[in-house]
């Protein structure tokens, strides 16, 4: 009786462990597009100016090609 009920526990637990590594794994779908911001600083050395680069950025993914395109529209003073 105690060997039949240890091998029912033992089997409940490794069903639930299976379901809950499953669980664990599974990962959303990857988006199709991506965009932001880019803002930049650099100073020059030894100078007084600096670059500052700023604008929008978006790249958008083909999931049939696997390819994307990235556009950026870049400010620079």
């Amino acid at each position: 009786m105690k060997g039949k009920t240890f091998l029912w526990v033992v089997s409940v637990v490794l069903v639930l462990g299976t379901a809950a590594a499953n669980a664990m794994l599974a990962q959303e779908p990857r988006p199709d597009h991506l965009s932001g911001v880019i803002n930049d600083f650099a100073p020059i050395a030894g100078g007084t100016t600096a670059w500052e680069l700023h604008g929008p950025w978006s790249l958008t993914l083909n999931k049939e090609t696997g390819k994307a395109h990235f556009t950026a529209s870049l400010t620079m003073g």
